[in-house]
């Protein structure tokens, strides 16, 4: 059966941002003298949002590192956004088969919005767009994915029918912290696929457009 809603991940999930974040965030250590991360140890860290993330690494300065990160990100991410394959597709099929689709991201919602209508999409082309900003905490907390349910009109009753669609173990783990179904796409792996499986994805999917195909097929 189609599911009655799906909720996704933005970054490596539905668009390619990981050039400008891995660069953001090795600036940021350069400027504070941590240890530079090479670009497979990116691929495994960078997933929490910055607000639970930073202060784990620069401590009571915290907060002046993420402002000296979201200055160099907000110079460079716009230029290197790429959308997947199938990206576009995915979202015409939901809206086109009445399913609600929303955004569920651990990036600043300002960023995520102005990275939306950069590649022409809208809010309003979603029943919702969640970002850090409309949460005290981030994945995997559920909290965003309930408000993504209260924003696009639906209940948590039956929560299974409802998808959240990422690339990492953590979006596995929130969908699974908040009662839904977790689907994975790997896309350009950003977790070791033991952990992923660890959460029991309903469904793994190596791209966007092998998800999109899936759901095509179905009747």
């Amino acid at each position: 059966m189609l599911p009655k809603a799906v909720f996704l991940d933005w970054d490596n999930t539905l668009v390619d941002t990981f050039p400008a974040l891995f660069q953001a965030h090795n600036h940021v250590r350069k400027e504070w003298g941590v240890k530079l991360l090479s670009e497979a140890e990116a691929r495994l860290e960078i997933r929490l949002a910055a607000k639970d993330y930073f202060p784990k690494l620069y401590g009571d300065d915290w907060q002046k590192a993420a402002d000296e990160f979201y200055r160099f990100f907000g110079e460079i991410h716009i230029s290197s956004l790429e959308i997947f394959e199938g990206s576009r597709d995915l979202i015409t099929f939901l809206k086109a088969h009445n399913i609600a689709c929303g955004i569920v991201s651990n990036k600043r919602t300002d960023i995520l919005i102005k990275e939306l209508e950069h590649l022409d999409w809208q809010v309003s082309d979603f029943s919702c767009v969640v970002g850090a900003g409309d949460v005290t905490t981030g994945k995997p907390d559920p909290q965003g994915l309930y408000i993504a349910l209260e924003r696009s009109s639906l209940t948590r009753e039956n929560a299974s029918g409802y998808w959240y669609v990422g690339d990492t173990e953590n979006d596995m783990l929130t969908a699974n912290n908040a009662g839904f179904s977790g689907v994975y796409v790997k896309n350009l792996p950003m977790s070791d696929i033991k952990d992923v499986k660890r959460h029991q994805p309903l469904y793994m999917f190596e791209t966007t457009k092998d998800l999109l195909e899936h759901l095509r097929s179905i009747r």
